[in-house]
């Protein structure tokens, strides 16, 4: 199961999450679940938010790769991904979330202290 965060009005946006739910004859477990892993999730989740989710979780990405890893978490076309991506890759940039060292997007914290290029 999936949950992710459409519309804040007065709130910050919250992270998505994914949940494993099992059912037993006694029982019914529930247990959480990393969202990029769930098909569900990954797959609705906002492209903005994907490329923030890959780059997070892969270290250094090359730019010139996320359109089609983007495209492969999405079960689509790299052609009909490619603009949002630009777009997000941009807006990303912009605010700082991510930066772009030799044509390669990073999270500076995880770069300064897990990461190099």
């Amino acid at each position: 199961m999936g949950v992710w965060h459409r519309k804040a009005n007065i709130v910050a946006k919250q992270k998505p999450r994914a949940f494993g739910i099992t059912f037993a004859d006694d029982a019914i477990t529930i247990t959480d679940k990393d969202p990029m892993e769930s098909e569900v999730v990954s797959e609705n989740l906002s492209i903005s938010e994907l490329v923030y989710q890959i780059v997070s979780r892969s270290g250094p990405v090359e730019k010139a790769e996320m359109t089609e890893r983007v495209a492969e978490y999405r079960s689509e076309t790299a052609d009909k991904v490619r603009a949002s991506v630009a777009t997000a890759i941009s807006r990303h940039l912009k605010a700082s979330r991510i930066v772009e060292i030799d044509n390669k997007l990073a999270i500076q914290a995880r770069l300064e202290d897990e990461w190099t290029i």
